[in-house]
């Protein structure tokens, strides 16, 4: 799935709600979602895709999280189903929030169980563990490499986005072809970093 935008709206769903997708197991690379995603039942809700056992690379988020998930995050819920799962170079401006379960809620990805987070970054919202990456919780915090949660534009810094585009570049170093990230960050003094496509 590549290049696809949800500008506005709503997605709901009972079990499972994604902005662009439910579940992703392929690549899924350069979408957009600005609509509000909610989960009415014990589920899992994603800004980009509501669970990841694929590649998700090159997504932003705007788009509001609601409602009452098991795993709630700007851009995947839940990141399973595959130890080569990875999420990388995506970012989230939307609110994120669980009015039920809230251990596993987070502007970037609620919940990781396998796979990798990569270079990515979400301006200030819910993140239940407090450990300041944008990550709900994790069940293998090493597998988490340059994720930042902004508590607004003053504290981006010219190295710490130097730092997510390095873990973008070492993940490609080992990357398969089809699987490397053609995306990297840029900033400019007083704004969100923006992703820029290396052709």
């Amino acid at each position: 799935v590549e290049n696809c935008s949800v500008v506005s709206g709503s997605v709901s769903g009972s079990d499972i709600a994604g902005g662009i997708v439910q579940k992703n197991f392929g690549i899924l690379s350069g979408c957009y979602n600005g609509a509000a995603v909610s989960c009415s039942n014990y589920g899992d809700t994603g800004g980009i895709a509501a669970r990841n056992g694929g590649t998700i690379m090159g997504c932003i988020n705007s788009g509001t999280k609601l409602g009452n998930p098991h795993n709630c995050g700007g851009i995947v819920g839940e990141q399973s189903g595959s130890t080569n799962a990875v999420c990388i170079a995506c970012g989230n401006l939307g609110e994120v929030s669980s009015s039920g379960i809230t251990d596993c809620t987070g502007g970037i990805v609620g919940y990781i169980i396998e796979g990798k987070a990569i270079a990515l970054w979400t301006k200030a919202t819910m993140e239940s563990d407090g450990s300041g990456d944008g990550i709900g919780d994790s069940y293998f915090s090493e597998k988490i490499t340059s994720c930042h949660s902004f508590a607004d534009v003053s504290v981006v810094t010219t190295d710490l986005v130097a730092t997510m585009n390095d873990a973008i570049e070492a993940y490609n170093n080992s990357a398969t072809e089809d699987k490397k990230c053609p995306y990297t960050w840029q900033w400019t003094s007083g704004s969100w970093p923006t992703l820029v496509m290396n052709k």
